[in-house]
C-alpha cells in the first residue's frame, strides 16, 4: 500500500512540474515575441531614418529585415510551445551551422536591444533628476 502511495505522490509531483514548465515556456514565448516585435519596430524606425538621410537602398533592406522578424514573431505567436520546440529541434538537426549562426545573431541583436533600452531608461531618469 505504501508503495502505491509513493508512486501516486511521484506522479503528482511530476505532473505539477510539467505544468509549471509549460507555464514558464509560455511566458518565455510571450517575452520572445514581445522582444521580436520591439526589435522589428526599431528596425522600421531606423529604415525611416535611412530614407530621411537619402539612403533608400539601405532603408529597403532594413524594412525587409523588419518584415522577416515580424513574420517569425507571428509564427511563434500562433504555435504552442511543444510545436515550437519540435520545429526548432528539427531545424537544428537539418541545418546545424545555420542554426548556430542564427542563435548567435539573435543573441547579439537582443543584447543590443537590451543595451539600447537600458540606455534610454537611464537617459530618461537623468532628465527627470535635473
Amino acid at each position: 500500500m505504501e508503495q502505491k502511495g509513493t508512486q501516486e505522490e511521484v506522479q503528482k509531483v511530476a505532473s505539477e512540474a510539467k505544468e509549471r514548465s509549460k507555464i514558464a515556456a509560455e511566458e518565455q514565448k510571450r517575452t520572445a515575441v514581445h522582444g521580436m516585435d520591439r526589435f522589428a519596430d526599431s528596425l522600421h524606425k531606423v529604415a525611416n531614418q535611412f530614407d530621411h538621410d537619402g539612403q533608400s537602398g539601405v532603408a529597403d533592406y532594413t524594412r525587409k529585415a523588419a518584415s522577416g522578424i515580424e513574420n517569425i514573431a507571428s509564427k511563434v505567436r500562433s504555435k504552442d510551445t511543444g510545436e515550437l520546440i519540435g520545429d526548432i529541434e528539427s531545424y537544428a538537426r537539418q541545418n546545424p551551422a545555420i542554426f548556430l549562426m542564427g542563435s548567435v545573431a539573435i543573441g547579439f541583436g537582443l543584447s543590443l536591444l537590451m543595451r539600447a533600452a537600458q540606455s534610454a531608461s537611464s537617459e530618461g531618469s537623468e532628465q527627470t533628476v535635473h
